[in-house]
C-alpha cells in the first residue's frame, strides 16, 4: 500500500502534465487564430475605407485605373455614371448592375455602399459605389476593388494559417483560400459579435483542425451584409511543442517511479519492527501500566526514541497522580462559583500533592483588598478547617505580589503576620505563591513543612497550576461584575453605553405602549470636535467629551437618560411626555448648554452641536429603528448648516438608502467598466479650428441608462470612490489621445477635471506623469481644469500640486471661473494657465448689460495676467461673434456641438476637416447638427 500510494499520484501527475499541455496548447492556439481572424478582419476593413477614399478621389480628379503619373490603383473596373433610377452599365459587363433602394438611399445620403458579386469557380467579385460631388449635382462611382488589394498576399499570412472571408447571412464565400468549417460557422454565426468565437474543431479530409471566427461588421460603414472571417490551422501545428516535451517527461517519470519502488521498500523495512515494540508499550501505558520499557538497541533515531520513551513513562506515572487531583480540582470550581465554599476541598486535594504537613489559602476581599480570610488545615487531620481573618498592608501587598515564583518564610521573617499565622504550633517554614489576576494579587497559596525541606521543579509546577485554579475561581467572581460595568457604561464620561441606551430604551417603549405614551429620543453629535483632536490632541478631545457629558446630564430630569455611543455622539432619552413642547425646551437647552465656550488648557473653543430627533410611535417602533431615525435626521441636520436640531421624516430614510445603493453601484461600474468618457469640442475664436476638447464622464449605468456626473459625484467624493474614478479619468483620456494621433486625428489639447481629493494626495503628479508616459502623451497636449472653490480651500496644498503639476508641462485651468469665493489674487499666485468663463455669465449675452460687462472685465484682467480665455455654453452665433469681438480665445459650447462619445467625436473632427456637416446623436437622444467653422462665421456676419 505504501508503494502503491506513492506511484499513484506520480502517475497521476505525469497524465495531468500530459493533458495540461496538450489543452494549454490547444487554447494558446486557439488564441493566436482568434488574434489572426481579428487582425486579417480589420485589415480587410481598413482596405475598404482607404478604397472609398481613393475611389471618390479617382472620380474627383477624373483619373482611371493604370493612367501615368499616377500610383496603382486598388481596383480593377472604374465608372462614373449618373444618380439617376436606372440600371448602371459596367464596362467588360454583359449584365447591368441595379442598385437597390436601400443602396440607393445610402447613396442619396452621402454613405458609400458595398456589393459581393459571386463569380463562377473562384472568390466573389467586391463592387463599391461611392457618391460624389455637391448635393445638387452629385454623381456615383462605381469600381471593383482588386483582389490582391482586398484579400492580400498569401505570403504575408501566418504559417500554416489559412483565411476565409464569408457573408454572414448566406456564409457565401467572399475569398476563400481553402476549406473551411461549414457546418461550425453556421452555427456559431446566429448571434453576431465582434469577439472571436470559441474554438471550432473539424476535419478536413481526414486532418482535424482548428478555427476561429471573427464578425466583421459593414452595415454602418458601407450598409452591406456583415462578413465572417474564419481563421484556420490543422491541429498538429498546434500541438508541435507535445512532442519534444514528451521525449523528457517520459523518461523522467519512469525512472522517477523506480526510485520510489526501490526507496519505499527499503525504509519499510526499517522501520516495521521498532514501531511494532513502540506500539505494544504505548498500549501497554493506556491500560495505566506505567512500569512498562520497550527493548531496543539500536543506536539511531528508533534507539534514541525508546530511550525517550522509557524516560517519559516514568514521568507520566508521577504526573498522572497529580493531574487526578489537579482534574478533581477543576470539577469543583466548576461545579460551584462561590470561593467559600470550594476552598475546604481544594485544600484536601492540595495535602495530595507534596509532603507538606500544613496547606492554606488566603483569599483578598475585592472591595477592599486590605481585608483578608485564611483558611488552614492539617494533613494530618484534613477534615479539620480553621479560618483566620485579618489585615494585610499595601506594603504586604506589594512584598507578595513581586515574588511572581513563590518564596519562603520563617516566623522570623519579614512577611505579613496573617501568613505566619500557618507555622504555628510547630512548623519550621512555610512556601507561598501568590495567586494573580489582571497584575492584581488577590490571594495566595501556603505549604508548611516541620523540617527543612526543597521543592522539586515538578512540585512547584503542580502548587503554581493549583493558584492557577484558584486565580480562574476568583477572577470569575471579580470578572462578572467588572464585565457588566464594562459591557454597559462608557469608561471615559461614566455614562450608559448603547447597549445600556438600548435596553432602557426598549423597555419605555414597552412602558408607553402599555400607558398610550410617548417617548422622544435625541441624536447629538459636537460639530467641528474633530478639529479639537487634530489641534489640540485627544487628550484635549476627552477633556471635551467629558464636560459635554456633565452639561448634558445637568439638561435632563432624574427620569431621562444621556449616553454616549461613541467618539463625539452622545443620546438623551426623554421619557414620559405630555406635549411636544417639553421636547422643544429640552432640546433648546441642550443646544444653549453646548454652545457655551469649552475651556480647554485655558483657551476657549466653541464647538456647538448638531441634534436629530425620533419620536415614538411615529418614528420608530422599537429601541433599533427610534436611533435609526435619530440618526438620520442628526446628519440632515449637518448637512442644513448644523448647529440646529432637525426632527426625522420618511424622505430622509428614503435619501439615506437610495444613497446607500448608488455608492454599491459605484463600486460595481467601477469594476465592470461602466465609465466612459464624452468629449465637448473647443473652438478657436482666432482661427475658427476645433483645437480640443473637454472630456466629460458619463455612467452607462445597466439599469438607470446614461447617467450624468451631477447624480453621482458627490456621493463618490463622500465614500472616497473620487480617487479611483478620477485616476481613470486621466488614464482614459491619455489612451483615447493616442488613440486619436494614431488614427490620424488632429486634436491639440484635451482637458479633465480634477476634484480635490486627488490634489491633496502628494502623488497625485507622479500618477499624471505615468499615465502620460504610458500612452506617450505629449504634457502641453494635457489641460487640467480645477473649479475656483477648490484653490479656496488649503491653498498650501493646492498651490504645492498645481506647481508640481505644471512643472510636469501640464496646462492647469480655473473652472467656472467668477462663481466661486476665490480672490482675484489667486490668478497671480497660482500657476493658471486658461481661464474659463462660466456659463451663467456667457448665456447672459448679449443683451444683458451686466452680462456684458462682467465678462468684458474678466477678458480683460485674465489677458492682463497672460491667461487664455474660454468661453463656456455658447449657444448662440451672436454669443459667438461678440466673443470674437471682445477679444475671447476659445469658445465651448451647444452651438458648436453637444459632448460627444469619443467615436462621434472622432467622426466631428474628420468632417470639420473635410468642411462637411456632421450627425450626431445626443445625449438627450435628439439629432445633433454641429456645423463647420465657415457656416458658423457666415452665419455669424448676418447677426445685427
Amino acid at each position: 500500500l505504501f508503494v502503491i500510494s506513492a506511484m499513484v499520484p506520480l502517475m497521476l501527475m505525469a497524465l495531468l502534465s500530459v493533458t495540461y499541455v496538450r489543452d494549454t496548447l490547444i487554447e494558446q492556439g486557439q488564441q493566436r487564430l482568434a488574434a489572426h481572424a481579428k487582425a486579417y478582419g480589420m485589415a480587410v476593413f481598413g482596405r475598404l475605407l482607404d478604397a472609398a477614399e481613393r475611389v471618390e478621389h479617382s472620380a474627383l480628379s477624373g483619373v482611371k485605373p493604370g493612367s501615368s503619373g499616377h500610383s496603382p490603383l486598388p481596383f480593377t473596373l472604374l465608372t462614373v455614371t449618373s444618380a439617376d433610377n436606372g440600371p448602371i452599365g459596367l464596362p467588360g459587363r454583359a449584365s447591368d448592375l441595379v442598385v437597390t433602394d436601400t443602396e440607393r438611399a445610402r447613396l442619396e445620403g452621402g454613405q458609400p455602399t458595398l456589393r459581393l458579386e459571386p463569380k463562377d469557380g473562384g472568390d466573389s467579385g467586391v463592387l463599391m459605389i461611392v457618391p460624389f460631388g455637391p448635393v445638387e449635382a452629385r454623381r456615383w462611382a462605381v469600381a471593383e476593388i482588386g483582389a490582391v488589394y482586398l484579400w492580400g498576399d498569401h505570403d504575408w499570412w501566418p504559417s500554416a494559417v489559412e483565411f476565409c472571408v464569408l457573408e454572414w447571412s448566406s456564409l457565401t464565400p467572399a475569398h476563400c483560400a481553402g476549406p473551411w468549417p461549414q457546418e461550425g460557422a453556421r452555427r456559431e454565426s446566429s448571434e453576431p459579435t465582434r469577439s472571436a468565437s470559441p474554438s471550432i474543431a473539424w476535419d478536413n479530409a481526414g486532418t482535424p483542425m482548428r478555427s476561429a471566427l471573427w464578425g466583421q461588421f459593414l452595415k454602418v460603414g458601407f450598409g452591406a451584409d456583415d462578413w465572417l472571417i474564419v481563421a484556420s490551422q490543422p491541429e498538429a501545428e498546434l500541438l508541435k511543442p507535445a512532442m519534444a516535451f514528451g521525449a523528457v517527461f517520459v523518461p523522467a517519470a519512469v525512472l522517477a517511479l523506480l526510485a520510489v519502488v526501490w526507496l519505499s521498500l527499503r525504509l519499510i523495512r526499517s522501520t516495521l519492527t521498532p514501531l511494532e515494540r513502540l506500539l505494544n508499550a504505548t498500549r501497554r501505558i493506556e491500560a495505566h501500566d506505567f512500569e512498562s520499557r520497550v527493548e531496543v538497541t539500536r543506536d539511531d533515531e528508533f534507539g534514541e526514541l525508546a530511550h525517550a520513551f522509557n524516560a517519559m513513562t516514568g514521568r507520566i506515572g508521577k504526573q498522572f497522580k497529580a493531574l487526578n487531583t489537579l482534574a478533581r480540582i477543576d470539577n469543583e470550581i466548576l461545579s460551584s462559583r462561590n470561593v467559600e465554599q470550594v476552598v475546604p476541598t481544594i485544600l484536601r486535594h492540595m495535602c495530595t500533592l507534596t509532603a507538606a504537613n500544613a496547606v492554606g489559602v488566603m483569599l483578598l476581599d475585592h472591595d477592599n483588598r486590605l481585608l483578608a480570610r485564611t483558611s488552614l488545615i492539617r494533613t494530618s487531620r484534613p477534615d479539620d478547617v480553621t479560618t483566620l481573618r485579618g489585615t494585610i498592608t499595601d506594603d504586604e501587598c506589594t512584598q507578595v505580589q513581586g515574588e511572581r515564583d513563590g518564596m519562603w518564610i520563617t516566623i522570623d521573617s519579614r512577611a505579613p503576620d496573617l501568613l505566619k499565622a500557618v507555622l504555628e504550633p510547630n512548623l519550621c517554614a512555610a512556601y507561598v505563591f501568590p495567586i494573580i489576576w489582571r497584575d492584581a494579587l488577590c490571594g495566595v497559596v501556603l505549604y508548611g513543612f516541620a523540617a527543612p525541606t526543597l521543592l522539586t521543579g515538578e512540585e512547584r509546577t503542580q502548587v503554581r497550576e493549583v493558584a492557577a485554579r484558584l486565580g480562574v475561581t476568583i477572577s470569575s467572581a471579580w470578572r462578572d461584575a467588572q464585565l457588566y460595568k464594562q459591557a454597559h457604561y462608557d469608561v471615559l464620561t461614566g455614562l450608559p453605553n448603547r447597549l445600556l441606551l438600548l435596553d432602557r430604551l426598549s423597555q419605555e417603549i414597552v412602558r408607553c405602549r402599555r400607558e398610550s405614551n410617548r417617548c422622544a429620543l435625541l441624536f447629538i453629535d459636537l460639530d467641528q470636535f474633530k478639529k479639537v483632536n487634530d489641534t489640540q490632541g485627544h487628550a484635549s478631545g476627552d477633556a471635551v467629551l467629558v464636560e459635554t457629558a456633565r452639561r448634558l446630564a445637568q439638561c435632563i430630569r432624574a427620569s431621562d437618560t444621556v449616553a454616549r455611543l461613541g467618539g463625539d455622539e452622545f443620546t438623551i432619552t426623554f421619557t414620559q411626555l405630555n406635549n411636544a413642547g417639553e421636547v422643544h425646551r429640552g432640546v433648546n437647552h441642550v443646544l444653549a448648554a453646548l454652545a457655551e465656550p469649552f475651556d480647554i488648557d485655558g483657551q476657549q473653543t466653541y464647538l456647538g452641536a448638531s441634534i436629530g430627533i425620533s419620536i415614538f410611535p411615529e418614528d420608530g417602533s422599537s429601541a433599533a429603528e427610534m436611533l435609526k431615525s435619530a440618526d438620520t435626521a442628526m446628519y440632515r441636520a449637518k448637512a442644513n448648516g448644523r448647529g440646529q436640531a432637525m426632527f426625522f421624516e420618511e424622505r430622509m430614510n428614503h435619501e439615506v438608502r437610495e444613497r446607500v445603493s448608488l455608492e454599491r453601484e459605484l463600486h460595481a461600474a467601477l469594476e465592470n467598466n461602466e465609465f466612459m468618457l464624452w468629449y465637448h469640442p473647443q473652438m478657436d475664436l482666432r482661427t475658427g479650428r476645433i483645437v480640443g476638447a473637454e472630456a466629460l464622464l458619463r455612467w452607462l449605468h445597466p439599469e438607470r441608462g446614461l447617467v450624468l456626473p451631477s447624480s453621482f459625484i458627490a456621493v463618490a467624493e463622500d465614500s472616497g470612490l473620487i480617487d479611483q474614478i478620477g485616476q481613470w479619468v486621466i488614464l482614459e483620456v491619455c489612451r483615447q489621445s493616442k488613440a486619436f494621433r494614431t488614427r490620424g486625428v488632429a486634436v491639440d489639447r484635451l482637458s479633465a477635471n480634477v476634484s480635490i481629493r486627488q490634489l491633496y494626495k502628494p502623488d497625485f503628479a507622479s500618477i499624471v506623469e505615468k499615465s502620460m508616459q504610458r500612452f506617450g502623451m505629449a504634457p502641453a497636449s494635457l489641460e487640467l481644469e480645477v473649479t475656483e472653490s477648490l484653490i479656496a480651500d488649503r491653498v498650501v496644498e493646492v498651490r504645492t500640486a498645481l506647481s508640481q503639476l505644471k512643472a510636469l508641462g501640464v496646462s492647469i485651468a480655473l473652472d467656472d471661473f467668477g462663481t466661486g469665493f476665490a480672490s482675484l489674487a489667486y490668478l497671480m499666485e497660482f500657476p493658471l494657465d486658461v481661464v474659463k468663463i462660466d456659463r451663467s455669465f456667457v448665456s447672459g449675452l448679449p443683451f444683458d448689460e451686466h452680462a456684458l460687462a462682467i465678462v468684458t472685465a474678466m477678458i480683460a484682467m485674465s489677458h492682463a495676467l497672460g491667461k487664455r480665455v474660454v468661453a463656456e455654453g455658447v449657444e448662440t452665433r451672436a454669443q459667438l461673434t461678440l466673443l470674437e469681438d471682445m477679444g475671447c480665445d476659445f469658445a465651448q459650447g451647444h452651438l458648436l456641438s453637444q459632448p460627444l462619445p469619443a467615436d462621434e467625436f472622432e467622426q466631428f473632427m474628420r468632417a470639420e476637416l473635410r468642411g462637411q456637416p456632421f450627425r450626431a446623436q445626443g445625449e438627450l437622444g435628439l439629432a445633433m447638427q454641429p456645423v463647420s467653422d465657415a457656416s458658423i462665421r457666415r452665419a455669424c456676419n448676418t447677426v445685427p
